[in-house]
This record gives C-alpha cells, sequence and structure tokens, in this order.
C-alpha cells in the first residue's frame, strides 16, 4: 500500500483493508465454514492495523485515535501472543485530549492486556491503571464490571459475567437493528458487524481462557466456530500491505 502525502487518505484506505479482512472473516464462518480462515482473516486484520499504528507515528507524526477498534478486538480474539505484545508496544499511551472518548481508549488497553498470557508485575499494574481511568470515565459499567469479574476484582462472579454479557449482548442487537435499518449506514464498514459480534466475542475468549464455561450454545452474533482457538502453526506472515 502506497504512503500517501495525506495521512487522512492513507488511514481511510487502511480502514478499508481491514473491513475486507472483518467482511471475509465473517464470510469464513458464515459461508465457507472454515474457523481456520476466520481467524486467520482476524490475523491478517489485525497485524496490518498493528502496522498502520507503526506508520502513523513514524513516518507521519500522527497518533490514531482508538475509536476504530475492531482490528484490536480481532487480535484479542485470536490470542496471538507475539501480536499482542507488539501491539500493546506500540498503542498510543493516553488518549488524545478533548477528541477521544476516554471510556473506549481504557478498555481498549484492558481487553489486549488481559488477553497477554502474562504475570508479570509491571502488567498487573498496568491493568489497574488502566482499570481506575476507565472507572473514572465511563458512565455505564457493564463493560466494567465484566472486565471486574474477569480478573476476580470486587466479588463478582462468573454468575455475574454472563448476566452483564447478556445485558451487553442485548444493547449490542439493538444497535445493530437501528443500523441495519438505516439508509445512512456505511455498509462496507458495516457487513461483518451485522453478523459477528466482534467486542463480544473477545469478551468470550478472554471468559473463556479465564477457565469460565458457556451457559449455552449458538450466541447470537458469537457463533460457536468463531469460538475455538486459532489452530497453531495455521497463520505466515501473508497479506501484508503495510510497512512495519
Amino acid at each position: 500500500m502506497a504512503l500517501v502525502d495525506d495521512w487522512r487518505e492513507f488511514r481511510e484506505d487502511v480502514r478499508t483493508l481491514c473491513d475486507s479482512f472483518l467482511t471475509l472473516s465473517a464470510a469464513s464462518v458464515y459461508v465457507d465454514v472454515k474457523p481456520p480462515l476466520f481467524f486467520a482473516n482476524l490475523y491478517r486484520c489485525a497485524n496490518n492495523w498493528m502496522r498502520f499504528l507503526i506508520t502513523s507515528q513514524r513516518h507521519y507524526q500522527k497518533q490514531p485515535l482508538l475509536t476504530y477498534n475492531t482490528p484490536l478486538m480481532a487480535a484479542v480474539i485470536t490470542a496471538e501472543q507475539t501480536l499482542l505484545t507488539r501491539i500493546t508496544s506500540v498503542l498510543p499511551k493516553v488518549p488524545v485530549p478533548e477528541v477521544e472518548y476516554e471510556d473506549n481508549f481504557h478498555l481498549c488497553w484492558l481487553l489486549v492486556l488481559t488477553a497477554q498470557h502474562n504475570t508479570k508485575k509491571e502488567l498487573a499494574n498496568e491493568i489497574k491503571s488502566h482499570l481506575v481511568a476507565y472507572e473514572n470515565a465511563c458512565e455505564d459499567t457493564t463493560k466494567l464490571d465484566m472486565l471486574k469479574a474477569l480478573l476476580g476484582l470486587d466479588d463478582l462472579t462468573e454468575n455475574d459475567f454472563w448476566n452483564l454479557f447478556e445485558s451487553a449482548l442485548y444493547d449490542y442487537s439493538a444497535t445493530i437493528d437501528k443500523k441495519t435499518a438505516s439508509a445512512s449506514t456505511n455498509i462496507p464498514q458495516f457487513v461483518a458487524h451485522r453478523y459477528l459480534w466482534f467486542e463480544g466475542l473477545a469478551f468470550l475468549h478472554l471468559a473463556l481462557a479465564k477457565g469460565m464455561t458457556l451457559p449455552y450454545s449458538g450466541i447470537r452474533y458469537c457463533p460457536d466456530e468463531a469460538l475455538k482457538n486459532m489452530p497453531e502453526n495455521f497463520y505466515k506472515e501473508d497479506w501484508l500491505f503495510l510497512p512495519a
């Protein structure tokens, strides 16, 4: 992918690329029924987005907002530790003042940090720092309490997590219904989200990694095929369109 003069144009080209991989991931589940391709396309999305972060900072001297965070959710779903470590090394450290939604910023950090299989004290302290910042910034505490349940905080249990997840799923379903009915919805950006709840899948993969048990199968927007583990040695460094 060419590095155009206008960073905003470059950013939109990357968004189109990542959305295409997300659409392919949905098709891999619902059309091809090939979970390995689902994970491969998520990895390709996240890997190119990680390179976008690097290029934005080094070449354009720009800090991207985490408003568009689905590629990060894709990385959490794959649980590929090398990729997660590389992402945390290039993620912006603080939200852009008066521009970025602080609650979303800290939620992104918390999800990727929780996905890292790392018991270092520094990581625990980093999670604690973002958790405090997220709690101070968010109005709806549903996802905050889901994270606390995953981390074993505030006496929140596995049952609490599933009740909170159901509430978040209900809200997502309502949002998708509205976007489906709206004539202004950008179809290429929306189509994958019409069938897959990537944030929900990220939470589910974290819950399963913590040893929680799914209360039932066939969760809407979270098909069983998307809850498998990413196959070992399946993905290779292909479909890389951005420098790193």
